[in-house]
């Protein structure tokens, strides 16, 4: 009974265990699916940026089509009106010839020429005011020339802005791209902690699981004899017979467990029923200071109601020595409980009992 205390009492200390590791793995899963939807939210928004970018630099691009259109418009003008201005300057250079070659209106010119002097004078004011027409069409076509020009190098430079605008926002969507890119492997780190705390967690409820079962079934052995399909031969076991831990006193059988009760006074010397090891010693409710000491083949004596022992756990013992005295407490009455098992299955210690020590 109290073997099957102390295993119950550890495996219920393992099920506290198991409860603090599954409330720690659905604490850490919650972190986990808490960054898991930050972190989407922040691709979210980096996905809008990205957009908002590739946006801006289509537009841009577009600008700048625009602009080339402009400019080499502006640069057909330019060679069109250079054109004209070159068929300009080459009319107003034959004029100049004429005029040069007829020479002013003087005396000579009335005296050879058979025309007289009016038609002399028109055709020469006619001249005059050919070359003035010339001269002022070709200022014209230099002053559109130079706003043509102004033009060219405004609609460069808002290219020129143009681009290195777009080479910024470029700049600018390769780092946005960059995090994103570091974020989505965060993500997918995440997620894969997270299939790995879920499997621990499932790991950890079927050992929870399992323990549970395992406690009902030490509950459920508790008090069964040992199977007959697995009969023992006592003198097998180097321990037997085992002497009883306390002298002068017939044990009788005790109504709460599957061991024997002993009457003896406090402070009666507690022997120790064949060579062994202590295994456990510790106090337990409703019996007090208990050892266990393990013999050979993994026979095991519990004894309970010891006031002092005077062994600790790992000490060796040999059949028959003193390992402690009596105690008043944990029994209800004054005396020592011994309980017999081989590894969990209780035995029948009378029968393991040397029966010299009770004639």
């Amino acid at each position: 009974m109290i073997l099957a205390l102390l295993v119950g009492a550890a495996q219920a200390q393992g099920l506290t265990d198991l409860d603090r590791q599954i409330q720690s793995r659905q604490q850490a899963l919650e972190e986990l699916t808490r960054k898991e939807k930050d972190l989407k939210e922040e691709l979210y928004r980096y996905s809008q940026a990205i957009e908002e970018k590739w946006a801006q630099i289509q537009n841009l691009k577009q600008k700048i089509a625009e602009k080339e259109e402009a400019i080499k418009e502006c640069q057909d003008r330019q060679k069109k009106l250079e054109s004209e201005l070159t068929g300009l300057k080459k009319r107003l250079k034959l004029r100049l010839k004429t005029y040069y070659r007829l020479g002013p209106v003087g005396f000579l010119n009335l005296l050879l020429s058979s025309e007289d002097i009016g038609v002399l004078l028109a055709r020469e004011r006619l001249f005059e005011m050919a070359l003035l027409a010339d001269r002022r069409l070709a200022q014209r076509y230099q002053n559109r020339l130079l706003a043509l020009r102004d033009n060219e190098r405004q609609l460069l430079k808002e290219k020129s802005d143009l681009e290195v605008l777009t080479r910024d926002l470029r700049q600018e969507l390769v780092h946005l791209e960059s995090l994103r890119e570091a974020k989505m492997a965060l993500l997918e780190a995440i997620r894969e902690k997270k299939e790995l705390y879920k499997d621990l967690l499932q790991e950890i409820l079927l050992a929870q699981k399992d323990l549970a079962r395992i406690i009902r079934q030490i509950k459920s052995l508790e008090d069964q004899p040992f199977p007959p399909s697995k009969p023992i031969k006592k003198e097998d076991f180097p321990a037997y017979p085992l002497w009883p831990p306390v002298r002068g006193s017939h044990p009788v059988k005790y109504e709460e467990g599957p061991g024997i009760f002993f009457e003896a006074t406090i402070g009666d010397p507690i022997y120790a029923p064949a060579g062994g090891e202590v295994i456990y010693l510790g106090v337990k409710k409703a019996f007090g200071e208990v050892i266990i000491i393990e013999h050979p083949k993994g026979l095991r004596s519990i004894i309970a109601g010891g006031g002092a022992y005077y062994k600790k756990v790992g000490d060796l013992v040999k059949r028959g020595e003193l390992i402690g005295r009596v105690g008043a407490g944990g029994l209800g009455k004054e005396g020592v409980y011994y309980e017999l098992r081989l590894g969990a299955i209780p035995l029948l210690p009378l029968e393991w009992l040397d029966k010299t020590f009770f004639q």
